[in-house]
C-alpha cells in the first residue's frame, strides 16, 4: 500500500561522483541529483538531470534501478544487471518526490517502434508541465462509459482491454486500458508490445504516473499518428 512507503529512507548521493561515473557512457546528460531509496529488500538508485524547456516546458528526467539489496550483498555485478522495474506505485513515489518543479506531471514515454531504443532494466519517468500538455490527461484511470472489456491472448498474455478514440484539436487520441487476467501487473516492455500489437506501431503514447492512477489496470494515452515528443524517444527501457 502507498501510506506504508517511507520518504525518510532517502540518501542524497554525491553527485559529482555519479558524473564521473557516467563518462563512461556516452551522450550520457550531466546529473544534477543522485538519490538512493531504501524499501523493503529493494534499493532504488536515482539519478534527475534538467533536460530544459521542450514541447511540454520545463522537463525533468528521472532514470531508476530498482537492486535487491540481498542479492547485492552476494554479488554486486549481477544484482545491477538483474535490476528490477519498480511498480506503478513506487514509480508514484519517486515521482512525488523528486518531480517538483512548477506545475508537475510524471509520464513513462512508449515510442513508436522506430525510435526504441532498448537499455535493459533502467527505467525512465519524465516529468513535465501540466498546462503545455495539449491533451486531456485528468482522471485518465476512469473507465470509459458504454465499453466494455475485450478479452485476447497476445505473446502469451492473457489480457483484457479497451480502445476509446476520440477526436482533439490536435488530432485523434486513444485511451488504451490493459490489465492482466491473473491480476498482476504489466511490465513496461509489455505495455509497449501490446501498444504495437493493437494499435499501429508509428504511435507514441505515454503513460501517466500519478497517485489517484493506482488501480487494477493501466492507461496508455496513445497520441495522434505524427505528434511526436521531443524527448524520451531514444532512452526507453
Amino acid at each position: 500500500m502507498m501510506e506504508s512507503l517511507n520518504y525518510s529512507a532517502w540518501e542524497r548521493l554525491d553527485s559529482d561522483i555519479v558524473n564521473h561515473a557516467n563518462q563512461l557512457f556516452p551522450g550520457t546528460k550531466v546529473v544534477d541529483e543522485a538519490w538512493r531509496w531504501d524499501y523493503q529488500t529493494s534499493t532504488f538508485l536515482i539519478q534527475s538531470s534538467s533536460w530544459g524547456m521542450h514541447c511540454f516546458g520545463s522537463t525533468i528526467h528521472l532514470s531508476v534501478k530498482k537492486v535487491d539489496i540481498r542479492q547485492m550483498l552476494q554479488n554486486s555485478v549481477k544484482a545491477f544487471n538483474d535490476s528490477q522495474e519498480p511498480t506503478y506505485a513506487e514509480k508514484v513515489h519517486i515521482a512525488e518526490k523528486l518531480i517538483t518543479h512548477s506545475d508537475p506531471i510524471a509520464m513513462e514515454v512508449f515510442p513508436d517502434e522506430k525510435n526504441l531504443v532498448d537499455h535493459a532494466n533502467l527505467y525512465h519517468i519524465w516529468g513535465v508541465q501540466k498546462s503545455l500538455f495539449p491533451f486531456w490527461i485528468d482522471q485518465v484511470a476512469i473507465l470509459p462509459e458504454n465499453k466494455e472489456w475485450k478479452e485476447t491472448n497476445i505473446f502469451g498474455l492473457n489480457i483484457d482491454f479497451i480502445v476509446h478514440s476520440f477526436k482533439q484539436p490536435k488530432g485523434k487520441l486513444t485511451y488504451l486500458y490493459l490489465k492482466r487476467k491473473d491480476g498482476k501487473e504489466l511490465c513496461w516492455r509489455e505495455k509497449q508490445k501490446l501498444k504495437n500489437a493493437l494499435l499501429p506501431e508509428s504511435i507514441n503514447a505515454i503513460e501517466i504516473i500519478v497517485r489517484s492512477n493506482i488501480c487494477s489496470h493501466s492507461c496508455l494515452l496513445c497520441l495522434p499518428i505524427g505528434f511526436s515528443l521531443d524527448f524520451g524517444l531514444h532512452i526507453c527501457p
